[in-house]
């Protein structure tokens, strides 16, 4: 995350000085890999469901052994959680 806040400080830095591209350039290489089709496809269809979703543009993070892949996990509201608040 770091990496990716430092390359948006570059791109905010060089906009002015007409090295954009470069910049530009650093701050889409510090972006999260996209999960190629076949991975993402083979986590849907093992995960996917009513409460887990994986969008057609999960991210990946390759470690030992196998990936991980992003997806959205459903979290209904409790009733009583939101009378609670009021």
């Amino acid at each position: 995350m770091q990496r990716l806040i430092e390359a948006a400080r570059a791109v905010m830095a060089n906009w002015e000085r007409g090295d954009l591209a470069a910049a530009v350039r650093e701050l889409a290489a510090a972006l999260p890999p996209e999960a190629p089709e076949a991975i993402r496809d083979s986590a849907a269809e093992l995960y996917a469901g009513n409460d887990i979703e994986i969008d057609d543009v999960a991210y990946l993070s390759e470690g030992d052994g196998g990936t991980w892949v992003s997806a959205w996990v459903w979290m209904p509201c409790d009733s009583s959680d939101e009378e609670n608040e009021s």
